[in-house]
């Protein structure tokens, strides 16, 4: 017997729904039951007529009243039995205490880091205040600088002034 397999397009004209809405529910029925759909060597999707009858019953089960499109999924992967039991998304718990025991070291080795980097981050802040200080003190030493240089050209003036001669002493 020949196995006819079909691009998602297909099946979705098959199936007498959205091609993009077929894409969401093949996506989410391989998330939620571990199911890995045919590929070719492209990469592209492959659907067998017994995918597709998955799909059928899919369609029939969502379309029950109250029912959404994760709980379709679950249930039909149990009635085909390729539904994952082993998987449950939000339990990470290790079951193992080789496991239990990397996750404690992990714990510390982030607890470690953490601590370093608050270290680290207090040295750069005393490295900005001292920063500061150097920049303002740079600032107040150029300002006197420049006061001091002023009186300086200042009091040259006036000996200049002093020194002078008059007119009328120009042969001394």
């Amino acid at each position: 017997m020949v196995t006819v397999y079909q691009t998602t397009k297909q099946a979705a004209q098959t199936l007498n729904i959205n091609h993009t809405t077929f894409k969401k529910y093949y996506g989410m029925f391989e998330r939620y039951n571990g199911y890995n759909f045919l590929r070719d060597l492209k990469g592209q999707v492959m659907f067998s007529e017994y995918d597709l009858e998955i799909f059928k019953r899919l369609l029939l089960v969502k379309a029950e009243p109250g029912r959404t499109i994760e709980e379709s999924c679950r249930i039909v992967g149990e009635e085909f039995g390729i539904s994952d039991k082993n998987q449950d998304i939000t339990d990470i718990s290790p079951k193992d205490e080789g496991h239990n025991h990397a996750f404690e070291e992990l714990k510390e080795l982030i607890l470690m880091q953490n601590n370093k980097i608050d270290e680290l981050t207090i040295k750069l802040n005393e490295q900005s205040n001292q920063t500061k200080m150097i920049e303002t003190s740079v600032g107040d030493r150029d300002q006197q600088l420049v006061r001091l240089m002023k009186e300086m050209l200042e009091v040259k003036r006036m000996v200049a002034a002093s020194e002078k001669k008059k007119w009328w002493v120009f042969w001394k």
